[in-house]
């Protein structure tokens, strides 16, 4: 497929300028407003089917008392917390609105379950309690393997706690209409269903039902979200240029270094606003990352003196005004001044959030007709989850039987770090739980590749990572270096209502996503991490350390 402006972004001059040129002289904008589906591809299906971002706000307004209605009653019966069952564009609008926002006073707050591992869905069963908790899943196609499991784990303990005629209430659906989560709904006696957008594909749906009514039963003011969204979309609209319209001047600040080689966009957030980095991980790597092409995103990585940074990244720094920004503040002065490029969008306050949404949105539309991508469909992340199928229905290995030990995956990481070239970078994919020692450890990991070999590096837990940066990681450039990480699941959790546990399921994903890199050629190393996963990693980003290469 062509691009509209690819040959200006190869051009000398500033290539920002560049490329808003080329957006002026193509009439992008304008074609994007009028749903010119020929700016990313010849067939209008699967494009023009998914534009109703653009105008979701108009929609979403009449729909906001409902939505409140259901908030306060699950307010009124105090359960401290409700739980999210989504994966990828389903759930990541909502984490971002949580993780800035917050539950407001007397308010649930969010517990989001996006994970098969069996010690993520023990510690969630823990903390539920049937005859209060509320669980919302959610899932656009009602079809998701993963978000369905989860569903079918807290619904056997509300039925077992409540009895079937009184389960369904403790249950909410957010599904596009006629889907198999709909049907469920249905027969389960939910206690509400709202239908979403079909025309809004997943990763453009934080201001749609996904993202808004988790925000408003953690009290949230979903309709400020959708005014701050409503009031950057007016921004973006056609006239006055691209220099003066924000998401294009982002959009062409993306794909014109991308075009240069500085394809790695390193997200810096002021701390207030660290949760909107994993949903623009999506967005981007699932919108740009195919045909081979892509930008990779890269969100939480230690920072780390500028000398350390190659010549492919370029920062964008998400500021909230009156947060403590000393440090990101003199980080990103610190890069600008050793030459690295680096852009700062300023938020006036949290409820500004709803705009940065439309913004990138936007502008990621925008940089995919400069790059001549589709940004709405994912061709690529069907491979993993066919793989995954057969594995579960061949009871295939368990994911320990087909792993290297730690010291064998340090050397054999290790050499596939000591082979890279300018412009790879590696991805920790860690199906592993999230705790506090586990994230220290893959931080000291990341800050030791980047130590030694000075590539950028990303991080994503299984499954959730193969809903979101997957499209990327096969169908994007093969700059990649994959190091999945597994773990013995120490006991395991049944699906009610079949013969599969969570853990087959955790360990089917994580060797179907294994095999589709491999398949395609891709530098991958499986690491078994023992009974200890965190004492493993530390010892992975020790070797890495000491060896050559890495620090004296």
């Amino acid at each position: 497929m062509a691009s509209p402006a690819s040959a200006p972004l190869a051009a000398g001059g500033d290539p920002v300028a560049s490329a808003l040129s080329a957006i002026d002289a193509g009439a992008v904008i304008e074609r994007v407003w009028a749903r010119d589906h020929t700016l990313w591809g010849p067939d209008p299906r699967g494009i023009e089917d998914r534009l109703g971002w653009l105008d979701a706000d108009d929609r979403i307004r009449p729909r906001l008392s409902g939505i409140r209605h259901l908030a306060d009653e699950v307010a009124e019966e105090g359960a401290p917390s409700f739980v999210l069952a989504g994966m990828g564009g389903s759930s990541g609008g909502a984490a971002a609105i949580a993780q800035t926002l917050g539950a407001a006073r007397g308010r649930p707050r969010m517990v989001t379950a996006d994970s098969t591992l069996p010690a993520e869905m023990r510690r969630l069963l823990e903390d539920f309690d049937p005859a209060r908790s509320t669980v919302v899943v959610s899932s656009k196609s009602g079809l998701t393997a993963e978000t369905l499991a989860i569903y079918r784990v807290l619904w056997g303990a509300a039925e077992a706690a409540l009895g079937p005629a009184r389960a369904g209430r403790r249950f909410v659906a957010i599904t596009d209409p006629g889907t198999p989560l709909s049907e469920t709904a249905r027969g389960g006696r939910f206690r509400e269903t709202f239908h979403s957008e079909p025309t809004v594909g997943g990763r453009f749906s934080a201001l749609t039902h996904y993202g808004l009514v988790p925000a408003a039963l953690m009290g949230a003011d979903a309709a400020a979200l959708v005014d701050s969204g409503a009031a950057m979309r007016a921004l973006c609209r056609p006239g006055g240029g691209a220099s003066g319209n924000p998401a294009a001047v982002l959009g062409a600040t993306i794909a014109a270094h991308a075009a240069r080689g500085r394809d790695k966009l390193t997200l810096v957030t002021s701390p207030g606003v660290s949760g909107f980095g994993p949903w623009a991980v999506q967005l981007v790597a699932e919108s740009l990352g195919k045909r081979g092409l892509g930008v990779i995103p890269v969100d939480g990585e230690p920072k780390a003196g500028p000398e350390l940074y190659g010549t492919d990244r370029l920062f964008v720094h998400l500021r909230l005004d009156g947060d403590d920004n000393c440090g990101t503040d003199g980080f990103v002065r610190a890069l600008a001044g050793a030459g690295h490029p680096a852009v700062t969008l300023s938020l006036a306050g949290r409820e500004a959030l709803g705009g940065e949404f439309f913004r990138w949105e936007m502008a990621v539309a925008v940089a995919a007709a400069l790059m001549g991508v589709n940004p709405f469909d994912q061709p690529d992340v069907e491979r993993s989850k066919e793989l995954a199928r057969r594995i579960l229905e061949t009871r295939g290995p368990a994911a320990a039987e087909s792993a290297v030990g730690p010291g064998e995956g340090a050397r054999e990481l290790a050499a596939l770090l000591d082979a890279s070239r300018e412009g790879d970078y590696l991805a920790v994919l860690a199906f592993l739980p999230r705790t506090a020692p586990i994230e220290a450890a893959i931080s000291r990991l990341r800050a030791a590749v980047m130590g030694r070999r000075k590539i950028a590096t990303t991080l994503g837990y299984g499954p959730g990572y193969i809903h979101s940066t997957g499209q990327l990681h096969k169908g994007g450039p093969e700059s990649g270096i994959f190091a999945v990480l597994t773990a013995p699941h120490g006991g395991d959790v049944p699906v009610p209502g079949g013969a599969l546990t969570m853990g087959q399921m955790s360990d089917a994903d994580a060797l179907g996503d294994l095999a589709a890199l491999r398949e395609l050629g891709r530098r991958a190393v499986h690491v078994g991490l023992g009974g200890d996963p965190a004492a493993s990693i530390e010892s992975l980003a020790e070797a890495l350390e000491s060896g050559p290469g890495g620090k004296e």
